[in-house]
């Protein structure tokens, strides 16, 4: 990529996880992780976009899985079958819900149903952060023909806490991305990142 940057990678509450824990390294980047003590560090990387990753697509295109992310997708294809056999939706709900109706961007269960329908014979790979949408589509669809990565609790639902680890989170990522026909949540970003990994 002809340049070299130093990120500094502090897993919390809203990401637990570490950058080298799901992906590849990046050319060029030195991933850190832990607490970044120096003030005049912070101001230097954390509010600054390096020119060449102005557009995402170039980062996104260098956006590959570990050994053992792969390993844990190829198990998820025995299980449930092959991404370009079925249609894939991320519904995103939970804290996000009124985010996205404030915003006039939100996407409906029945939107979600009209495009899923436009293929009956697929099957349906579901991306979601709580139980109760897992359970709908499987009452409305059925449990051989909807699929997702893992079960979600209904006795840890909260609306306003995402349910879902970070793992679970990069495989419905990429999951979403291979699947035959995708559509997202309104004002999602990890929707917007499934759409563009699509295209990369």
């Amino acid at each position: 990529m002809g340049f070299t940057m130093e990120m500094y990678w502090t897993p919390s509450w809203a990401c637990e996880g570490f950058f080298l824990d799901y992906f590849e390294p990046l050319d060029g980047v030195t991933f850190h992780s832990g607490k970044v003590t120096s003030t005049s560090l912070l101001s230097n990387i954390v509010y600054k976009i390096h020119p060449d990753y102005i557009h995402d697509r170039n980062l996104l295109k260098d956006l590959k899985l570990n050994d053992q992310m792969e390993r844990e997708m190829a198990d998820l294809w025995d299980r449930i079958g092959s991404p370009s056999e079925m249609v894939a939706v991320h519904v995103r709900r939970t804290d996000h819900t009124e985010l996205a109706k404030r915003n006039q961007c939100f996407t409906t269960d029945e939107e979600f149903f009209q495009f899923v329908e436009r293929y009956p014979d697929k099957k349906i790979y579901l991306a979601t952060d709580n139980s109760k949408t897992q359970e709908m589509f499987v009452e409305r669809y059925g449990k051989d023909r909807v699929v997702y990565n893992m079960p979600i609790l209904a006795s840890g639902d909260d609306p306003k806490i995402r349910q879902t680890s970070i793992k679970d989170a990069v495989i419905d990522l990429f999951a979403c991305a291979r699947a035959l026909h995708f559509m997202g949540s309104g004002y999602s970003s990890f929707s917007s990142i499934i759409h563009k990994l699509k295209n990369v």
